[in-house]
């Protein structure tokens, strides 16, 4: 498990960063667009909220799912709006236990080769957790996640107002579609940038919290062997005594 866990924290890192790239230049795109184009209503305030919780699915990765448990009770406490919350991974379910609000429970990833079918069940589940007729935008979406050795909150909906560049150009960009539907498309493209690397830090930390819990259970292991060792060691010693005892004793008699 340990040679497992290690081998996709290796993978994950080949081509983490390449996913971070891909998000900046959708922001770059989005920045650039929205210096000179501003679609009625892109900026909404939502009158709901939905909370997602990126868990674990597998095991031996310690407190990994108990401290979003906490995390996500302290968000929630905090949210005066009505909240759903989406969990990704059963074993994060059942560390849920009966908290309210109840969660809607999907199936997590255990490697990278699973991310994107998640992440379509997680859209599709949003997506019908969505009254009738509600556009995405209305709704506030907050992802809580693993990052490197803590837990981060990162607000995809609505989103945020990205920087604007320091020097705009001459002239607008050349559009081949009308500004708010290409504001659309390019708003989809970034939600699934953005949940992939977000998904893929989670399971990169979560791969990381394995390995250290590994670790740490084979140096208990080792410990108590050589707690074990030296117990026999002394029962072996105290056997020798008491032969070496015996055979005195008889030479005497």
């Amino acid at each position: 498990m340990k040679s497992l866990a290690f081998l996709e924290t290796w993978r994950i890192s080949a081509f983490i960063e390449l996913q971070h790239s891909a998000v900046q230049v959708i922001e770059t795109a989005l920045a650039d667009f929205t210096a000179f184009y501003r679609p009625d209503g892109s900026s909404v305030v939502p009158q709901r909220d939905m909370l997602c919780v990126i868990g674990a699915e597998r095991g031996f990765c310690g407190d990994f799912n108990t401290g979003l448990v906490n995390a996500a009770e302290s968000i929630l406490a905090a949210t005066a709006r009505p909240t759903e919350v989406i969990v990704a991974g059963n074993r994060l379910a059942q560390s849920w236990g009966e908290r309210r609000p109840l969660p809607s429970v999907i199936e997590g990833a255990s490697v990278a080769e699973e991310v994107p079918e998640v992440l379509n069940r997680l859209l599709d589940r949003f997506s019908s957790l969505l009254d009738n007729g509600e556009q995405t935008q209305s709704v506030g979406l907050t992802v809580l996640y693993h990052r490197e050795q803590s837990i981060a909150s990162c607000r995809l909906l609505p989103y945020p107002e990205l920087p604007q560049p320091s020097r705009l150009p001459a002239y607008p960009p050349y559009l081949t579609l009308p500004p708010r539907k290409l504001f659309l498309e390019l708003d989809d493209q970034y939600l699934y940038a953005l949940l992939h690397a977000v998904y893929y830090d989670s399971l990169l930390a979560e791969n990381q919290k394995r390995l250290e819990h590994m670790d740490r259970a084979i140096n208990k292991l080792h410990e108590k062997l050589e707690v074990l060792s030296r117990r026999q060691n002394q029962l072996r010693q105290g056997e020798i005594i008491e032969d070496i005892e015996v055979i005195l004793l008889a030479t005497m008699a």
